[in-house]
C-alpha cells in the first residue's frame, strides 16, 4: 500500500512538471459551417472574421480536451448608438456550454474593409471542450441593428520557447546594462544617423527590449517613437511613454542612465528579410536594444 501510494505522488509530481513546463498558444480554427466572412482593417491588415447570427450556429469541429477561445466584435450599423450590448452562446454537441452578455464600444483605429462604418472593440469568450472530437456551435443575439462577428482559436499547449540574444549586422556602438541584482544584459546603441539592421530568415518571431537614454537632469515619463521597417518598406509604428530606471546602470557610459524596457513583437514572414528600427522622435534619439529570437530559429 505504502509502495503504491509513493507510485501515485510520483506521477502527480510528473504531471505537474509535464504541465509548468508547457505553455500555452493559439490557432485558428476554420468553421465546418459558417454563414459568410467579414472583412475588418487591423493595424494595416486585412483580417477576416465570421459573422453570427442568433438562431443559426458557426460549427465549429474540436478534438479535446482543450479551451476554444472566441473573439468577438461588433458591426454597428450606420447611425447606430455607441454602446450597444449583445450576447455569445456556444453549445458543445447540442447542449449549452457557455453564455456571455457582452457591453461593448467603437474602436478608434479598427474598420471594415471598405472603409465605411464603425467596429466594436476585441470580446474574449472561452468554452471548454472535453475528450474527444465534439461539435462547437456559436450564435450571437443582438438586439441592437447591428452585427457580431468572430474569429475561433483552439488551445495549444506545448513546450516553452527558449529565447536567445541575436546579433544586428548594422548599430552605433554596444553597450552592457549591469543591474544591481548582478545580471548583465548586451544592447546595441542605435540613433538617427545609424538605425539597427537584423537580417533574419523567417517564419519567426523576435522581440525587441528598447530603452530611452535618460540624461542625469531629465525626470518623469518622456516619449518616444520607433519605426519598424521591412526589407526598405514602413511596416509598424510603436509609440511608449518611458520612465527612468533606477536600478541598473550602463557599464560603458556614465553620461546617461537607461530607461525602462519596453517590448515589441515582431512576426517575420517566410523568407530572408532586412529588419530596420528607426529612431521617429525624440528629435535626438538616444535608444538601446537588445534582440530575441527563438533558439529553434536560429540557422
Amino acid at each position: 500500500m505504502k509502495n503504491m501510494l509513493v507510485l501515485v505522488l510520483i506521477v502527480l509530481m510528473i504531471t505537474v512538471v509535464i504541465a509548468s513546463a508547457a505553455e500555452t498558444t493559439w490557432r485558428l480554427v476554420t468553421p465546418q459551417r459558417d454563414l459568410g466572412d467579414a472583412c475588418l482593417h487591423i493595424g494595416g491588415e486585412s483580417v477576416g472574421y465570421h459573422r453570427l447570427d442568433a438562431s443559426d450556429p458557426v460549427v465549429l469541429r474540436v478534438k479535446g480536451p482543450r479551451r476554444v477561445k472566441i473573439v468577438t466584435r461588433y458591426l454597428f450599423a450606420p447611425g447606430e448608438g455607441s454602446q450597444p450590448a449583445y450576447t455569445v452562446t456556444a453549445a458543445i454537441d447540442g447542449r449549452l456550454a457557455a453564455v456571455r452578455p457582452i457591453d461593448t464600444k467603437a474602436h478608434r483605429d479598427i474598420v471594415p474593409c471598405s472603409g465605411e462604418g464603425r467596429v466594436g472593440v476585441l470580446k474574449r469568450s472561452y468554452v471548454t471542450v472535453p475528450s474527444g472530437w465534439h461539435d462547437v456551435m456559436v450564435t450571437a443575439d443582438a438586439p441592437g441593428s447591428g452585427a457580431v462577428a468572430a474569429r475561433f482559436l483552439r488551445e495549444v499547449r506545448k513546450k516553452p520557447t527558449r529565447w536567445v540574444s541575436y546579433s544586428p549586422e548594422r548599430y552605433r556602438a554596444v553597450n552592457h546594462l549591469q543591474f544591481d541584482s548582478g545580471s548583465r544584459t548586451a544592447y546595441y546603441l542605435f540613433d538617427a544617423a545609424t538605425p539597427l539592421v537584423a537580417q533574419v530568415k523567417g517564419p519567426t518571431t523576435l522581440k525587441i527590449w528598447t530603452r530611452l537614454d535618460f540624461d542625469h537632469t531629465m525626470s518623469g515619463v518622456q516619449p518616444y517613437a520607433i519605426e519598424v521597417r521591412l526589407d526598405g518598406e514602413a511596416w509598424r509604428t510603436y509609440q511608449y511613454d518611458a520612465d527612468r530606471l533606477d536600478s541598473a546602470r550602463w557599464v560603458e557610459r556614465d553620461d546617461v542612465l537607461p530607461g525602462e524596457r519596453k517590448t515589441m513583437t515582431l512576426k517575420i514572414p517566410r523568407g530572408p528579410h532586412r529588419i530596420e528600427l528607426r529612431c521617429l522622435r525624440p528629435a535626438e534619439c538616444g535608444m538601446a536594444a537588445s534582440v530575441r529570437i527563438p533558439e529553434r530559429d536560429i540557422r
